[in-house]
């Protein structure tokens, strides 16, 4: 015996479901939905691809990889993201995380690089002139 859900439990299913992936409760779900659909133009894209430099929140110059980075290591919602980026709306921002979640694995390899292009700058820069400072006066090994 096969269980069918009627389409009002396939919704309500599907909404917990999506709210879940994007660490949102189903009204916070539900009222970026709602956003989506009354406030923004759909002919305007949230998330720009740029070639160079990759995935951003149109309008800005937020990537969507800093997005992710707060929403997934942060562990931060994105009620909370908005908050630190009173700029962005609730839509842009799960909008980002939709991005995200849909191309994680071009996004974490995007990551991973900046974070070794940052060690090999640090690395060539060598140490601060506060660090030697520190070095000097023995606070530090």
């Amino acid at each position: 015996m096969t269980f069918q859900l009627s389409p009002r439990e396939e919704l309500q299913d599907r909404v917990l479901h999506e709210a879940r992936r994007l660490n949102l409760s189903p009204q916070e779900y539900l009222d970026w939905m709602v956003e989506v659909a009354l406030g923004s133009d759909p002919s305007q894209p949230l998330i720009i691809v740029d070639p160079k430099k990759g995935p951003r929140i149109a309008g800005s110059r937020i990537k969507v990889a800093d997005i992710a980075i707060e929403g997934t290591r942060h562990r931060r919602s994105p009620a909370e993201i908005q908050q630190a980026h009173a700029h962005l709306s609730l839509a842009q921002i799960c909008a980002a995380l939709l991005y995200y979640y849909e191309h994680q694995d071009e996004i974490e390899e995007s990551i991973a690089d900046s974070a070794r292009y940052a060690e090999q700058m640090r690395a060539e820069a060598g140490p601060s002139p506060f660090e030697r400072r520190m070095k000097t006066e023995g606070r530090i090994p």
